[in-house]
Formats: structure tokens, sequence, C-alpha cells
């Protein structure tokens, strides 16, 4: 049996959902465990299932314990760490495919599992699975807007990008001015008769730096219809992404087959050796 952790918002749990996913498609025994979020509410909480209609099959509290060095208390975090369990697998190099995932038996999986070689194999069923629920009328009416329409997603992630120090030091400044301008001076270049849509946790920003002519603003999913942002990304016909999951997500479930999808070339400050985006997306400095 294996077991792979729920942890963090959307993006991070599409990630985690994907590997849950492969693994199953490949005829293994495997669970979700999803307390993290018992004692942690990123975002929005837990929402594969209000946003998927999803219904995986969820480890019980024994199960993760039997397998997994869950930190329940202060002295069971420091048992992990001196005498870490040998079930529990943490992911090695986050951002970076790692196979024996897929070869060990018997292991509780903690980590994101951002890279697309984990489940890429199984495109088809994972698209299935996310297939958005409960869009509506306003978001429903738009998509079929933006596929009239030759309509490019901007994203633009500031928040916690900009005001949280630990955010800003590893994923701050990466998705900058220019790296948006160079990214729609390309696709201006290319193609014609271009529509932009914007989305962004700081629209007013965007009003005030982005020179783009007669964009629209997305700004009417908020709080737990959030995820309906993620929807209309899908359905532009190109993507410009952020360093973001979420937008990520939105690039990769857009099903359009000449869609052209630019992607920052970093990902993260601290390190060059980030493989998250998918061959085939253009990766701008």
């Amino acid at each position: 049996m294996k077991i792979v952790q729920l942890k963090g918002g959307l993006g991070n749990q599409m990630f985690q959902y994907a590997l849950y996913k492969s693994l199953k498609e490949m005829g293994q025994e495997v669970l979700l465990d999803r307390s993290w979020y018992l004692k942690n509410n990123a975002h929005n909480g837990y929402e594969l299932e209000r946003v998927f209609g999803l219904s995986p099959d969820h480890a019980s509290k024994k199960q993760c314990l039997s397998l997994g060095d869950i930190p329940i208390n202060l002295a069971y975090k420091i048992k992990r760490k001196v005498f870490p369990k040998k079930t529990h697998y943490f992911e090695k190099h986050s951002f970076n495919y790692d196979k024996s995932v897929f070869e060990v038996t018997s292991r509780y999986f903690e980590g994101y599992w951002q890279n697309e070689n984990y489940f890429k194999s199984f495109r088809s069923e994972i698209l299935k699975d996310f297939s958005f629920k409960n869009i509506n009328k306003k978001n429903a009416e738009f998509s079929k807007y933006l596929n009239s329409v030759n309509s490019i997603s901007i994203h633009v992630r500031r928040g916690d990008y900009v005001n949280n120090p630990k955010a800003l030091k590893v994923h701050g400044n990466i998705c900058n001015l220019g790296y948006y301008n160079k990214a729609i001076m390309l696709l201006t270049n290319k193609l014609d008769d271009l529509k932009f849509v914007i989305f962004s946790d700081d629209i007013l920003w965007c009003k005030s730096n982005l020179n783009i002519d007669n964009p629209i603003f997305v700004d009417w999913n908020t709080g737990m219809n959030s995820y309906q942002d993620m929807y209309l990304m899908s359905k532009c016909k190109h993507n410009i992404i952020a360093n973001s999951s979420f937008s990520w997500w939105g690039a990769w479930l857009n099903q359009n087959s000449e869609k052209l999808i630019f992607a920052p070339k970093k990902w993260v400050n601290d390190r060059s050796d980030v493989n998250i985006v998918p061959d085939g997306w253009i990766k701008l400095k």
C-alpha cells in the first residue's frame, strides 16, 4: 500500500492527486491522506472534491501512522528528525522527477511532485478527473467568449510573493514587468487580433503597469470561487503563466492543440535545476 499526502493550495493538491492517479492507473494500491488540513487552512483548504467532484480513496489515521512519520505533537516532530521511519518517503529533489516513487513499496509519500513526468502518460485520464464542476453562469458564458476570440490569459501573482518575506525570497521578482512585456511582445508579433485576459490577486497593479490595449480584467472570482479563474485560464487559446502551480495547471488543462504557453525559465530564486516547465512550453528569462 502507498499513501500520498495532500497539502497546500489547489495547485499543489492537483500535483499530489496526479501522482496518486498515476499510481492507481498502474494497478498499485494507493490512498490519499488529507489530515494536513485538520491543522492547516492554506488558501481555501482541501478543494479537490468540491472543485472537481472527485471521490478518491482516503487513508485512515491508523493507516497513515503505520507508514508515515506524522508530526502529531512536538515530541513526534523531534523523533522523526532523529529517527525517521523508513517507510516515510520524503520527496528527494522538488520539481525533478524521481522514478523510484513507482518502484518502492509500502510507503507514505510527502512532497509536492511538481513534474509532469509523474503523470503525463495518463493525460487523458487526468483531464477527465480535473473537469471543473459548479461553474457559475457568468463564467460559463465568458468561457464561450474566450473560445470565440484569440484569447491570451495572463496570470500575475503578487500577494505573498510581495508581502511575505519568505515567499518573496524564494519566488519574488521572477515574473516581473519585463517578463510579461517580453511575452506580450512575442505573442503580438506572432499572432493577430489578440485579446488579453488578466488574472491576478492585485488587479490594481496590473491596471497601472501592464501596457495592453483594452484587456479584460477578471476580478469577479473571489474566495471559494477563486478556482473558477483556473477554469477560465484553461479556456483561453494561449497562456502566459506566473511561477505558480495555479496558473501552471490553468495552462496544462488548456486543450487547444495549437496553444502557445509562456513560462519563466527560472521558477525559484535559490535553485537553477528546476524542471517544472514541460517540453513544448516557451521559457523566458
